[in-house]
């Protein structure tokens, strides 16, 4: 998630931020020392490129986090889990799984919901009533938008940094919406989508290659 012009809080100011709702490269599933060497090496390389082409950046926990800080006991937190990279600086952690973003008047919760339904935009929108604001939700990582249901409010379900192939459960068979990679920018109230191509390029949601 890439805001232009808003930091978090109900402030204004830095120029570009990008927060990240979900990291995906440190998951919290136990695996062999070796695997979790090289999710580190690969976490760095995203962290080490963010900090570098961003002036702020956000970190807030999923779920995935939760059950690596779940394994250890809650004796590592956010800011420990990712220390693990060699990265310690330029971006900020927090152990909460959302985040408020004040953008030109409107209110937006970043988050990772515990809740995950089949249903396109189904958590978001009950967020939306509960919260009365505009809702962009993590965890389903099926990439689409719309609005809440009294159209008052923008939802949305974030898409990923991730190759779905490469994902061994999105190829088993079941009734869940397919997972697609993309990511959001939230400029002046308005959120516009970027997803891959089948070439890897990114490109504006529903940008026809030339």
């Amino acid at each position: 998630m890439i805001c232009g012009h808003t930091q978090p809080g109900h402030t204004q100011g830095s120029r570009v931020s990008i927060l990240v709702v979900h990291p995906p490269a440190l998951e919290g599933f136990p695996v062999p020392l070796g695997a979790s060497y090289l999710k580190a090496r690969v976490a760095a390389d995203v962290l080490d490129l963010i900090t570098c082409a961003f002036k702020n950046v956000f970190i807030c926990r999923g779920n995935h986090e939760k059950r690596w800080i779940d394994l250890n006991a809650g004796k590592m937190d956010m800011r420990m889990l990712f220390a693990v990279t060699e990265i310690t600086k330029g971006y900020k952690t927090t152990m909460d799984d959302h985040m408020m973003l004040h953008c030109n008047g409107e209110d937006w919760l970043l988050c990772h919901p515990r809740n995950y339904r089949i249903t396109p935009l189904s958590v978001v929108r009950d967020l939306a009533a509960k919260k009365h604001c505009n809702i962009v939700g993590a965890h389903g990582h099926q990439f689409d938008k719309g609005w809440d249901r009294s159209g008052r409010y923008q939802v949305a379900d974030g898409g990923g940094l991730f190759d779905v192939k490469s994902l061994d459960y999105a190829r088993e068979t079941s009734c869940h919406p397919t997972q697609r990679a993309g990511f959001y920018l939230l400029q002046d109230n308005v959120l516009i989508g970027f997803e891959p191509d089948h070439t890897g390029t990114v490109r504006l949601r529903g940008e026809v290659p030339a």
